[in-house]
């Protein structure tokens, strides 16, 4: 039912195609309230696409494919001014002028006019205790994972709560990974290696079409000889 009422295949097969194309995709799994039930506290489990991969950030110092034993994560998204007051009443939208001299501030800030909006991002992080067991007689320390979540504007926090569950819910989809470099995690996909050996093929098609339109569109007519 999670599946199919999703369309899971859907947010999966974008992921793939990202993966395919740009080396790295992704898509997470929500929680949200069930409209349809009775109950008005009940909730159900969603899979969800994320449209742009590269508003994902991953725990560069994760060793797993699947980023499972990262410490957190990071989505960002942007959204319109007018839907960022409706979402968040008491919020305060973010300014140029309450981001002067700040480095990063053209990111938090785009747009202008009825298309103006802001940068929200989502963080899910770990937060780690040390819990004793026992079974029968023997005894062990064990690493109790409780995972947070907060969303933020450039200014402030707006919600955050603690998520159900031990693991990140954003799931990478790679593509091709390459060595760490100049500790950056890298990616790739089919468009960079070939990009260019394209740019050769669109400089040659260019340069062929060029030289056509320089000639005669008549044909010479004289006397042989």
């Amino acid at each position: 039912r999670i599946e199919r009422d999703s369309s899971a295949s859907q947010a999966r097969m974008w992921a793939l195609d990202r993966a395919a194309k740009a080396g790295l995709g992704a898509y997470r799994v929500v929680t949200r309230w069930d409209e349809d039930s009775p109950e008005t506290f009940d909730q159900e489990i969603g899979i969800e696409r994320i449209l742009d991969q590269s508003s994902v950030l991953f725990d560069p110092a994760a060793q797993k494919p699947d980023f499972s034993d990262g410490e957190g994560v990071f989505v960002a998204g942007r959204i319109r001014t007018k839907t960022f007051k409706r979402l968040f009443p008491g919020a305060k939208v973010p300014t140029a002028q309450d981001l002067e001299g700040e480095e990063h501030a053209p990111m938090w800030l785009q747009g202008e006019g009825d298309d103006e909006g802001v940068l929200v991002a989502e963080r899910f992080y770990k937060v780690h205790d040390t819990e004793m067991i026992s079974v029968a007689g023997r005894k062990r320390e064990r690493d109790k994972i409780t995972v947070k979540w907060c969303k933020f504007s450039a200014l402030e926090i707006l919600e955050e709560e603690v998520w159900n569950g031990t693991l990140l819910p954003i799931i990478p989809v790679i593509g091709r990974e390459l060595q760490i470099f100049d500790g950056d995690r890298r990616w790739v996909g089919m468009v960079r290696p070939t990009r260019d050996a394209q740019k050769f093929h669109n400089y040659a098609a260019s340069s062929l079409v060029e030289r056509m339109a320089l000639e005669p569109k008549v044909p010479f007519i004289g006397y042989e000889g």
